[in-house]
């Protein structure tokens, strides 16, 4: 499967961290949650695809309550 994550979805991400009080997230992360959800993947499959080593420390990420309202958000939108 192929997704393209452009620039611009990640600065789309970048530009709601303030309005959701989220520190800066490593932009493997920001890869992972926009193939999560535009790409059809589970969590740890766009984790792989991100090219994380280690998916389940995204997991945990997408299971704190920072991920969860980043996830929410850009769902809802």
């Amino acid at each position: 499967m192929t997704v393209m994550i452009t620039r611009r979805d990640l600065d789309y991400l970048r530009n709601l961290y303030p309005e959701l009080d989220i520190q800066d997230i490593p932009s493997q992360y920001e890869k992972a949650i926009m193939l999560l959800l535009r790409g059809g993947y589970n969590v740890l499959e766009a984790a792989r695809a991100a090219g994380m080593t280690n998916p389940r420390l995204f997991r945990q990420f997408v299971d704190s309550p920072e991920g969860e309202a980043l996830i929410c958000y850009v769902r809802e939108r």
